[in-house]
């Protein structure tokens, strides 16, 4: 068995710097490059168009501010408006509410009282009373309590309160007590009982 061995020089052949694939790879990594590139400096772009967009509408909600506070204000006053319009509408359906209170006002007002204003709260189903009491010569706390008392015997009236009483003398002698009383009501009808 014989081995051949070539014992003279050779050149090695170099491989070739650019052969089809790699240039292919480096036109790939240039357009992938390039992409990325347009793709950050687009979104850069949307960032900033979008900051801008963002100090507008913080421009516009600072002009609106002071609006806002106004439409509340017009949402509150339409609000108290509506019930304003609700209860004249009740009056209007059923007129003879106010007129039997004071019916039945003038029926548990004792002698010797006499009311300088009446204030209904309808809402609250309350009334209050600003009276006057001449005592003359008798007791005018006993007038009040009389007052008191015909408010809760009647069918219409409950809860009798003295919100305040004060003594005092008039020119002719006579003993004068002022005081202010509330109370609830009710209107029943048909002659029920509370």
């Amino acid at each position: 068995m014989t081995v051949k061995v070539d014992l003279l020089p050779s050149e090695r052949k170099r491989p070739k710097l650019l052969d089809g694939l790699t240039v292919f790879l480096l036109i790939l990594l240039i357009a992938v490059a390039g992409g990325l590139v347009w793709f950050k400096l687009d979104l850069d772009k949307q960032i900033e168009a979008k900051k801008q967009t963002i100090e507008q509408l913080q421009k516009e909600i600072e002009q609106l501010a002071p609006l806002k506070l106004k439409i509340d204000q017009y949402k509150q006053l339409t609000q108290s408006i509506k019930q304003q319009v609700a209860l004249l509408k009740s009056l209007r359906d059923d007129p003879r509410n106010y007129s039997d209170l004071l019916t039945e006002v003038k029926k548990i007002i004792p002698k010797n009282v006499w009311v300088e204003s009446v204030d209904i709260q309808p809402s609250g189903k309350s009334i209050k009373f600003t009276c006057k009491a001449i005592a003359g010569t008798k007791d005018g706390l006993a007038i009040v309590a009389l007052f008191m008392r015909n408010i809760m015997d009647s069918p219409s009236f409950d809860a009798p309160a003295v919100s305040g009483i004060s003594r005092s003398e008039d020119k002719r002698g006579f003993v004068v007590y002022n005081f202010s009383m509330g109370a609830t009501y009710a209107l029943l009808e048909g002659g029920g009982k509370k």
